[in-house]
C-alpha cells in the first residue's frame, strides 16, 4: 500500500462512486461546507472548505483535498490533505470524525 502512505488515509474495497457519495452526503449534513465541494469530474477529487469552531468559539475555515486512489484489485486509498494554511489540529480532528463516521457505514474495511 506503498503507493498511499500517508497517516490521513484508509483503505476500503468499496466502489469510489460509493465512497464519494458518503462523504459528500455527510458534507452537506454537517452544515459546515463553505461554497460548493469542487469535483474533479474524471477522477475521484474533492477539495473543499468547512468552517470549524476554534477553542475560541470563533469560525475558522478548513481547506482540504480528499482523493480516492485505486491501489490494487477491488482496493481503494482515500487520503484526506489539508491546505498548507489549515490548522493541523482542526483537521486532525475532523479527519477522526469523518473516520469515525466511514466505520459505522462499514467503508473502511481494509487494514493499513
Amino acid at each position: 500500500m506503498a503507493a498511499c502512505a500517508k497517516k490521513t488515509q484508509f483503505f476500503s474495497s468499496e466502489s469510489p462512486d460509493f465512497i464519494e457519495e458518503l462523504l459528500l452526503k455527510n458534507m452537506q449534513e454537517s452544515n459546515q461546507v463553505v461554497g460548493d465541494p469542487k469535483i474533479k469530474k474524471n477522477g475521484y477529487k474533492i477539495d473543499y472548505v468547512l468552517n470549524r469552531k476554534a477553542v475560541s468559539g470563533a469560525e475558522v475555515p478548513l481547506e482540504m483535498t480528499v482523493r480516492i486512489l485505486k491501489v490494487a484489485d477491488n482496493v481503494y486509498c482515500v487520503e484526506f490533505q489539508k491546505s498548507a494554511e489549515a490548522n493541523q489540529f482542526m483537521f486532525t480532528e475532523y479527519y477522526k470524525e469523518v473516520t469515525t463516521m466511514f466505520k459505522e457505514a462499514k467503508v473502511i474495511d481494509i487494514a493499513d
